[in-house]
């Protein structure tokens, strides 16, 4: 998340929402931001372009995220 001021809407309909969808291209993995919407575990489903490195595909399995790209 780039803009500050959107950060509380953002949060509010996460917490109000019955799944979670990341929606991410490649590059941003391993990024850290001004901003953030929450640690990855947070996330029911991670989209991206391509697929992330092994780390990722690691941690998305041993939390029981689904991977899609």
């Amino acid at each position: 998340c780039f803009n500050l001021e959107e950060l509380p809407v953002k949060h509010w309909a996460m917490s109000m929402a019955q799944k979670h969808v990341l929606v991410v291209d490649h590059s941003k993995f391993g990024k850290v931001r001004p901003a953030r919407m929450g640690d990855l575990k947070r996330f029911d489903i991670v989209v991206s372009d391509c697929c992330p490195e092994d780390e990722y595909v690691k941690y998305a399995q041993t939390q029981r995220i689904k991977l899609m790209y």
